[in-house]
């Protein structure tokens, strides 16, 4: 079980990302940069488990502290519906995210920095291809053109952004 205050160091984590990330837009981006966050060692996320899901490695729990993360103010959550049930998301920091900002580690802090520098612009398929790669890397101790492979056979829809995924890899190191 979870500690309460490791549950708010997360939450923390996550405001920091959207406020320095000036928003994010969409639950998958927000999932893979939490991805890719905890791949580059980020204290507060190591806690949390991540499977393979529809859009790539998904941590269960991750959502339900985003959800904690909404009702504490620390994330604002728009919706909007669209006619066919689907909805998109934004998140942008509460108000309160200043006062949990410093519950996040400093080498965390330079971690985000470095998530949004590096994602900024890109578009949501970009994560999701680049975090399924690392994903399916890692967990089948694979090569990374093995990994590329298996994860457009799964994601197909992600082959135009092939190119943009290996250079988020790259930048962040991950291989």
């Amino acid at each position: 079980m979870m500690t309460a205050e490791a549950r708010a160091k997360a939450a923390a984590l996550m405001g920091c990302l959207v406020k320095d990330a000036d928003g994010l837009e969409g639950r998958v981006r927000l999932q893979k940069s939490l991805y890719l966050l905890q791949r580059k060692g980020a204290v507060e996320l190591q806690p949390f488990a991540f499977a393979y899901h529809h859009y790539g490695p998904y941590s269960d729990a991750l959502a339900g502290l985003l959800e904690e993360s909404v009702r504490a103010d620390l994330i604002v959550e728009k919706a909007e519906n669209f006619a066919d049930e689907w909805q998109r998301f934004e998140y942008l920091p509460g108000h309160r995210v200043a006062e949990y900002e410093s519950l996040v580690a400093q080498e965390s802090r330079a971690l985000i920095d470095e998530i949004v520098r590096v994602t900024r612009g890109a578009h949501w398929r970009t994560l999701e291809l680049a975090a399924t790669v690392d994903f399916l890397q890692r967990e089948g101790s694979t090569s990374r053109e093995v990994a590329v492979a298996k994860a457009l056979e799964l994601k197909p829809a992600c082959r135009d952004y092939e190119s943009e995924a290996s250079r988020v890899l790259d930048a962040l190191q991950l291989n």
